[in-house]
């Protein structure tokens, strides 16, 4: 899980996701699960997973609530519009242009080899 959490962060950072996002509440929500259940992991080995155990069923509880709340949050999130979409200034919208005929010229030639 919390590779899966840093996995999603790398990639939030990477696409250059800002602001309030819906898809950052994926991986804000995922990040608060897995360190509860680190620390309800340890718990458990610290004072042991006997079923009769007081402390380790409240552990299991915390990391079945806190699922639950998480769970809340992803559709909450998600439940929300997402901001709407920023323009491309001309010159990077030129550019792209530029681009695209540029790809289109060589797709061109590629087929031409056929």
């Amino acid at each position: 899980m919390s590779e899966l959490f840093a996995g999603m962060i790398v990639l939030s950072v990477t696409w250059g996701s800002r602001g309030n996002h819906m898809l950052q509440g994926l991986p804000q929500g995922l990040g608060f699960y897995s360190l509860v259940t680190i620390l309800t992991e340890a718990g458990h080995n610290i004072f042991g997973m006997e079923r009769s155990s007081r402390i380790s069923g409240d552990l299991t509880l915390l990391r079945i609530v806190t699922y639950l709340i998480c769970v809340m949050y992803w559709i909450v999130m998600l439940w929300r519009d997402a901001p709407a979409p920023r323009e491309l200034p001309a010159e990077i919208r030129s550019q792209l242009v530029a681009f695209q005929r540029l790809l289109e010229y060589d797709l061109r030639k590629l087929r031409a080899l056929k």
